[in-house]
């Protein structure tokens, strides 16, 4: 039995997304086609690719060396077509941004992409940079637009640039234009919890006076509901300052500077190492074009 670029196509779109189901989604043909494909490659190679892992798919030994040999052929077949017009770049990428990029530059970015790439379509998730992450490493997603990533041997980071933050407060808490961390000591502090990027730079910031806030309130959402709860006067927090502009523009919210400054955080995209698929490519470069668009982030 000979060997198609088709069951090369279904193979490698499976071991990338982790089920038929989304292969199929992202190939545009029925499950069974894609499962036969599969069948019959495993057959020509007499070698079992696949085994089951819950409702999913997880590669043998064997399948993680084809991998390789797939994404070796699939650059080649794209070599041999020339350069790769827009048009053709196409299937689904399961996105998942930050909350403060999605405010800030997440509209900009899908508008973008749809007038580049036409055939590409986005499923979209927006959360914890830390969850983006492990979503990303389970085959949940194929791409996170996330804060300070780990280190991971299975991720590739491209990194951005550096997303501002700011200490915030209510007007009415009459705080000095600048603080230091015995400002802040007796106010409530919100905070994402641990292991997120906000509660390494809050404690960070308090950790390099060797002081610990007082009143530490440990926030379970997202940073556009801190905001308002700041705006309530229910506490000071560190935010990105982009997400908090429209509130510093209307007086409801005071930007402090601070010494120490605050630990930076990068702004990354994160890809499985072993993901080629250009749809991938598409989007990071679309990213970084937005980013540059509206001055989001600082270069250093």
């Amino acid at each position: 039995m000979r060997i198609t670029l088709a069951q090369i196509e279904a193979f490698h779109s499976v071991a990338r997304l982790g089920t038929v189901h989304e292969a199929s989604r992202q190939l545009n043909l029925a499950q069974p086609t894609v499962s036969l494909r599969l069948r019959d490659l495993e057959q020509a190679l007499g070698l079992q690719l696949f085994e089951r892992k819950g409702r999913g798919l997880q590669l043998t030994q064997e399948g993680r060396e084809m991998v390789e040999h797939a994404q070796a052929i699939l650059g080649e077949i794209g070599k041999l077509k020339g350069r790769v017009d827009h048009q053709e770049i196409g299937g689904l990428v399961r996105l998942g941004v930050s909350e403060s990029f999605a405010v800030s530059g997440l509209p900009a970015l899908l508008k973008l992409a749809s007038q580049e790439y036409p055939a590409l379509r986005v499923e979209l998730v927006i959360g914890p940079s830390p969850d983006l992450v492990a979503d990303l490493a389970d085959h949940r997603l194929d791409l996170a637009i996330a804060i300070n990533p780990a280190d991971d041997p299975r991720l590739q980071i491209v990194p951005f640039g550096v997303q501002p933050a700011t200490w915030v407060a209510a007007p009415a808490l009459n705080l000095p234009a600048l603080v230091r961390p015995a400002d802040l000591l007796h106010h409530t502090v919100l905070v994402s919890p641990s292991p997120s990027p906000n509660w390494r730079q809050t404690m960070s910031w308090f950790g390099a006076a060797g002081l610990e806030p007082l009143h530490l309130s440990k926030c379970h959402t997202v940073p556009s509901v801190i905001a308002h709860l700041v705006e309530a006067g229910l506490g000071v927090a560190i935010l990105p300052s982009r997400l908090i502009e429209a509130s510093v523009r209307m007086g409801t919210l005071i930007a402090l500077e601070s010494r120490p400054q605050i630990e930076k955080s990068f702004l990354c995209a994160v890809r499985r190492a072993d993901d080629r698929d250009l749809g991938l490519d598409a989007l990071i470069a679309v990213t970084r074009r937005v980013l540059a668009d509206l001055d989001l982030l600082e270069t250093n």
